[in-house]
């Protein structure tokens, strides 16, 4: 019975059966995209400066706001003015990662003890998830010309 089942299951032998076997077709590649900043921010945690990491990510966060949003925060606001008054709709939901990353930053920047600091690398990637954000960094990624790949050439895997 088993022996029936796998015969079955097998592509015929013969002129009929290489006709129509089937190939993998190539629909389209994908090629991965880590912003920049999300890379950093996790190198400099992966090395135990987490406090560098933490200060990296924000003050990098808030510059690519301004670029990505084209807006641009007064140097004398505060950090909670800029969460208060430079934040706009179509920000949303950046503003709650904002926060909570600040949140992380303010012991960082005042001299406070780092031991019970958090990982920063969860809030970059989120506020970087928004499509102004990423766009910044995929834009100049996606201008640079392939790397060739042997599936996309016809050659075997």
């Amino acid at each position: 019975m088993a022996q029936a089942a796998e015969a079955r299951s097998r592509a015929p032998e013969g002129l009929w059966g290489r006709r129509f076997r089937r190939r993998a077709v190539l629909l389209e590649t994908i090629r991965p995209l880590e912003v920049p900043v999300v890379t950093e921010t996790k190198r400099r945690d992966g090395l135990g400066d987490r406090p560098g990491a933490v200060r990296f990510a924000y003050l990098s966060v808030l510059a690519d706001l301004e670029r990505a949003f084209d807006v641009a925060f007064p140097p004398h606001w505060t950090h909670e003015e800029i969460l208060a008054r430079g934040m706009s709709p179509e920000m949303d939901p950046i503003p709650d990662f904002l926060r909570r990353l600040l949140a992380l930053y303010e012991p960082v920047r005042y001299g406070a003890p780092s031991a019970g600091l958090g990982d920063p690398t969860p809030l970059v990637v989120s506020i970087y998830s928004h499509r102004r954000m990423w766009g910044l960094y995929a834009e100049q990624i996606l201008r640079s010309p392939p790397v060739a790949s042997p599936v996309a050439a016809g050659e075997a895997p």
